[in-house]
């Protein structure tokens, strides 16, 4: 039985201006983040196939132009197109409605991403001479509940792109719901397909899981933290034979040139940049709103004291302008 290959997928990019502390080694941050890039293009052109994003294409909303212009120039690689939706990263105060003030607005304007949030598209690739539905359901959408179907050779398939936390034993935090397991999610995907999800930085293939769809979690493209030094990013290869039957290939991006520390000072760093987070947030709960991160990572390391080496390197991660 012949499978054809349909799209390239991937969730949780993450750009960011400047290196996060864990990465801040890397002599050229801008060219660390292009390498996944043109690993999925070269990919795509040659199947002449669309890379899929599950959300999640900036790290933050605002980002600078020197960033959207990176962005634009790599997405312009892929032959047959990026489409995508967004993840809250990608969203203003996380609100769809503010769409149009972000970086991610900017590539769906000029059409540098193709946006299939909130959409039903009926996407025909000619290369492949068959249609799929791609379902689109960005940052705190709900699901659309579909009919299952019995025989699949007579409808088009049909692939959500999701971007919600799941997770399967090994890849939830602690104290993570059940709600948003593997099982929590079974009865809302039936009648797709195949669900490609973002969010979760973990990535995992749950076709083992007892499911009447395919489940992806494509885990982040770039690791970015301490405690991610030893975990393989993954993109997906989605390929359709001739029953209508998705599956999805997991293939490990090369991280060889990676340049990553999990060293004491990048671990203080990053725990006093989640604790700078929080105080931020109860800051603005306040009322004192006009305040942004480095401000409020001042504050928060001159109230407790932290060591300057830890300070320098938080400060120094943070994007300029941001």
């Amino acid at each position: 039985m012949s499978a054809k290959v349909v799209a390239v997928v991937c969730s949780d990019l993450h750009l960011s201006h400047k290196a996060p502390v864990a990465r801040s080694d890397e002599p050229d941050w801008y060219n660390a983040m292009a390498r996944p890039l043109r690993q999925m293009s070269s990919v795509c052109n040659k199947y002449s196939v669309p890379l899929y994003i599950a959300g999640d294409i900036f790290d933050r909303w605002n980002a600078p132009p020197e960033l959207i212009n990176f962005a634009i120039h790599k997405f312009s690689d892929f032959h047959s197109g990026v489409y995508s939706i967004p993840g809250q990263h990608d969203l203003p105060n996380h609100s769809m409605d503010e769409i149009d003030r972000s970086a991610y607005g900017t590539l769906a304007l000029i059409q540098s991403v193709h946006d299939v949030s909130g959409a039903a598209g009926d996407l025909q690739h000619g290369h492949h001479n068959r249609d799929w539905y791609l379902y689109g359901y960005e940052w705190n959408r709900d699901v659309d509940v579909m009919e299952q179907r019995t025989d699949k050779r007579k409808f088009a398939p049909r692939v959500a792109l999701i971007h919600s936390y799941i997770w399967t034993k090994g890849t939830g935090y602690v104290g993570v719901d059940d709600a948003s397991g593997i099982v929590g999610w079974k009865d809302r995907l039936r009648g797709y397909d195949v669900a490609i999800f973002g969010d979760n930085h973990k990535g995992f293939d749950a076709s083992y899981a007892d499911t009447d769809t395919r489940i992806v979690n494509c885990g982040t493209v770039m690791r970015r933290k301490a405690d991610e030094i030893e975990y393989q990013p993954h993109y997906g290869i989605m390929s359709i034979d001739d029953e209508g039957e998705i599956t999805v290939e997991m293939n490990p991006f090369d991280t060889s040139k990676d340049v990553i520390s999990d060293s004491h000072v990048v671990k203080k760093a990053e725990a006093v940049s989640r604790d700078a987070s929080a105080f931020l947030g109860e800051l603005q709960a306040m009322g004192q709103d006009s305040l942004d991160f480095r401000e409020a990572v001042s504050r928060y390391v001159t109230v407790n004291d932290v060591d300057k080496e830890v300070v320098e390197l938080i400060l120094g991660s943070i994007e300029d302008g941001c």
